[in-house]
């Protein structure tokens, strides 16, 4: 099993500031191969199963399965990273930590009110990713909104289309915010994720906070996290801006 990974460590070992924003980082020709590795695996069709746990979730039984996140209202799915793709990223990525790190793990992510089964809306609350994710290439491949923000510590980023936010997962609470949506409303974001070469994605090590192997390590890192300053004022912000929008929770019945 890895050592578990340190979190809110602060940026002395970063050579620039984050969070940086990019207009345009790929080439039309990228961008459609991007796009084409994305689509080829949404045409998978996997025998689901639920997930265990309390959050309702659907996994198939291969890795590029896409995956059906019900509670947060959103579709999941992996796939290969175009080598042409990987050198753009890695161009902005790797010079802003003082560490050698590598692309370690990477999503398509589309949020759309038909994955919520009719219960959930599209939700991304105040949250660190739960891995050595030291840069953050989030990427916006997609959407017909322009009104869903994101935010990262305590201030607000608006990604339009095409563009990139790069920003530290591990090192800065990110979320956004509640917001009433539409049948037919969607984003689609491409989030990259760079850690350093001794992360266990590259050793072959466990994840000593795997959700599934080990829920109580998890769950204790959980609850560590919500007594930190930092996650404290995100969850003011967030719960600040849904009161304000007239939205309590991200069920559809709180706001249909």
């Amino acid at each position: 099993m890895s050592e578990m990974h340190k979190f809110l460590t602060g940026f002395a070992e970063y050579n620039k500031e984050v969070p940086f924003y990019v207009e345009k980082p790929f080439t039309d020709a990228q961008r459609k191969q991007l796009r084409d590795v994305i689509e080829t695996n949404r045409q998978r069709d996997p025998q689901y199963s639920l997930v265990p746990g309390d959050q309702k979730q659907y996994n198939g039984q291969h890795r590029f399965d896409p995956k059906k996140i019900v509670h947060m209202s959103r579709l999941l799915i992996e796939f290969d990273c175009p080598p042409e793709v990987e050198a753009v990223m890695d161009s902005y990525a790797k010079p802003v930590h003082k560490g050698e790190i590598a692309l370690c793990h990477y999503n398509y992510i589309e949020y759309d009110m038909k994955y919520g089964e009719g219960q959930y809306a599209p939700a991304l609350p105040p949250h660190l990713d739960a891995d050595e994710n030291l840069v953050t290439f989030n990427y916006m491949i997609g959407g017909n909104i322009d009104d869903w923000t994101l935010w990262i510590d305590d201030k607000e980023y608006d990604l339009k289309l095409d563009d990139a936010i790069v920003f530290s997962a591990v090192n800065q609470v990110h979320w956004r915010p509640k917001r009433k949506w539409k049948e037919g409303e969607f984003v689609e974001i491409v989030s990259f994720d760079y850690c350093p070469i001794t992360n266990y994605r590259f050793t072959g090590e466990e994840n000593p906070i795997d959700p599934f192997k080990y829920a109580e390590k998890r769950k204790a890192y959980t609850e560590s996290l919500s007594e930190r300053p930092e996650f404290k004022l995100a969850w003011d912000i967030y719960n600040r801006d849904g009161k304000e929008a007239g939205i309590s929770f991200d069920k559809l019945g709180d706001f249909a």
